[in-house]
């Protein structure tokens, strides 16, 4: 796979990047039903991480957009923070 993808001039297969961007429009369908009101702000920010994926997708060396990847890491903070809560409630 890597000497193809070099043979391509793909320096790295962004397959975590194209994961981590499946998962925060994951998270932000669930935003999105969970605050209607909030609804089309949401949508505004759907749509640019579609785009930005969509680049991806076209040329794989193509940066995260700074507002996403601000994004993705409030979102993994927040999923962090989330996960240890849950621990301490458990008694882990």
């Amino acid at each position: 796979m890597k000497d193809l993808c070099r043979a391509f001039d793909i320096v790295r297969w962004p397959y975590r990047k194209l994961s981590s961007l499946d998962s925060l429009l994951h998270d932000l369908d669930a935003n999105i039903e969970a605050f209607p009101e909030q609804a089309h702000g949401l949508l505004v920010i759907k749509n640019k991480i579609l785009n930005n994926k969509a680049e991806i997708m076209e040329e794989p060396n193509t940066p995260i957009d700074e507002s996403v990847h601000n994004l993705r890491q409030t979102n993994f903070k927040n999923k962090y923070k989330q996960r240890l809560l849950a621990g301490y409630k458990t008694g882990k």
